[in-house]
């Protein structure tokens, strides 16, 4: 019998959702304690506790990071995928039209599924940035960088938005 470990997405997932209920409940602890005591021996404890806990949490966010590269790693190796199977995938998953991951607007609603795109594009595919920005409309390289690097940080930050990247990528 072999035993599956948990996949880097499920410990990322878990390191998330504990950094954010731990600091939620060190936070609360803290406003109770300036709110109801007046004692700053007692204020200065729940910041000491809140200031420590993020320090905690540093090396939480390390782990996150480590299980970050490591599916990062996995994926790597994944086949070249055509940008336009891309485009409609992603398209389908956000609820709107292939044609606006290459319209000019910028709404929130649109440009956060065409960042998705252009990060799987250039992570699937032996591609430039250029090319890819080409793909999406005439964009420029540097528009596909900052794609993939504030798709990185909106997985870390929002595990929803994490899981639903994490199945447009399994759908590949």
């Amino acid at each position: 019998m072999i035993l599956a470990l948990p996949s880097a997405d499920a410990r990322l997932d878990a390191a998330v959702s504990r950094i954010k209920r731990e600091e939620g409940l060190a936070i609360r602890r803290a406003a109770k304690a300036i709110r109801d005591d007046s004692q700053p021996v007692k204020i200065a404890r729940a910041l000491d506790r809140l200031n420590a806990l993020t320090k905690a949490h540093a090396a939480s966010y390390i782990e996150v990071l480590k299980a970050r590269a490591e599916y990062d790693a996995l994926t790597a190796g994944a086949e070249d995928v055509a940008v336009e199977q891309i485009k409609a995938v992603v398209a389908d998953a956000f609820g709107i039209a292939v044609a606006d991951m290459t319209a000019q607007r910028r709404t929130a609603r649109i440009a956060v599924p065409r960042m998705v795109a252009m990060s799987l594009a250039y992570e699937r595919g032996d591609r430039s940035l250029a090319e890819v920005g080409e793909a999406f409309g005439g964009r420029d390289h540097g528009t596909v960088l900052h794609a993939r690097k504030t798709v990185a940080a909106m997985r870390l930050a929002d595990a929803n938005f994490d899981l639903k990247v994490s199945l447009i990528e399994a759908s590949f």
